[in-house]
């Protein structure tokens, strides 16, 4: 039996994706490992952000903000304020980090 399928692209969106040794990316590891005491885990977004169109532009950007993917843009969208603290937390380390840490390079 022989069967066939017709496959139509109808839209396309750009990955999101860093270089490991971005120092944008080292200093966001590095303010989640302080601030929240984890290892976080690093993917390409195949999601529309808009990280993109900075990277397209040759700006280095990173997607990172608080809450759970799981109920992202669903019915029951929702952040709890402590996931806001800590997300605030880890962006007020990276400054910190990229402004004023001797070990990564400017």
């Amino acid at each position: 039996m022989r069967s066939a399928v017709d496959v139509y692209v109808i839209n396309t969106i750009d990955a999101a994706l860093n270089r490991e040794d971005s120092m944008l990316v080292k200093g966001l590891v590095k303010a989640i490992g302080d601030v929240v005491h984890l290892s976080p885990k690093l993917m390409v977004s195949r999601t529309p952000v808009d990280t993109r169109y900075f990277q397209r532009l040759g700006v280095d950007a990173v997607t990172y903000g608080p809450g759970d993917l799981s109920s992202a843009h669903g019915p029951d969208e929702y952040i709890s304020v402590d996931d806001i603290i800590k997300a605030s937390e880890v962006y007020l380390r990276l400054i910190d980090i990229m402004l004023n840490d001797r070990t990564m390079p400017h």
